[in-house]
């Protein structure tokens, strides 16, 4: 998981908070047909105010039904789950939980970040490694962060890369 961060109107900040899923993770079941694999992840975020007051809750369950000749290549892409938010300065804390149902498995985890006040004149946002580009869609506005030219912004979160990447930098 990663927190990215942006500049907002008046005192609260625009932010995207990015989950990211190994391809190869969840178990994959066959379907009936046999011509299709199931994936089914969920996924639930909490995030915390320094003081501990719930500020915002991510649920997110993805049954996916992928054709078996595609699923070497979806397992070869992390999965990745974008969430936007809209924060005052500040430390905050997110729990999060990703559930393998297929698999019966689950993994927690547990990020702090923080959020600068505003500031005159130019400014940085999060600079954000980039995996790829893709349709526009989803929870995330088009004319807000983390889109490019009428694409979504899909972050790279692992931290490796393999020796033919070509990755972008979005900031």
């Amino acid at each position: 998981a990663a927190a990215f961060h942006f500049r907002g109107q008046g005192d609260a900040s625009q932010a995207a908070l990015a989950f990211e899923l190994p391809g190869s993770t969840p178990a994959a079941a066959k379907d009936a047909n046999r011509t299709n694999s199931r994936l089914h992840v969920s996924l639930l975020a909490v995030v915390r105010a320094s003081d501990g007051r719930v500020i915002d809750e991510f649920r997110l369950d993805m049954p996916y039904e992928v054709p078996d000749a595609q699923l070497p290549a979806v397992r070869s892409r992390p999965l990745t789950y974008l969430h936007p938010l809209k924060l005052l300065p500040g430390r905050y804390t997110v729990d999060t939980a990703i559930i393998d149902r297929i698999g019966d498995r689950a993994s927690t985890g547990t990020m702090q970040f923080d959020i600068a006040g505003p500031r005159r004149g130019l400014g940085l946002s999060s600079p954000i490694l980039t995996q790829q580009l893709e349709p526009a869609g989803g929870a995330l506005a088009p004319d807000g962060p983390l889109f490019f030219q009428g694409q979504r912004v899909v972050p790279l979160l692992s931290p490796v890369l393999k020796p033919d990447s070509r990755p972008y930098v979005y900031f």
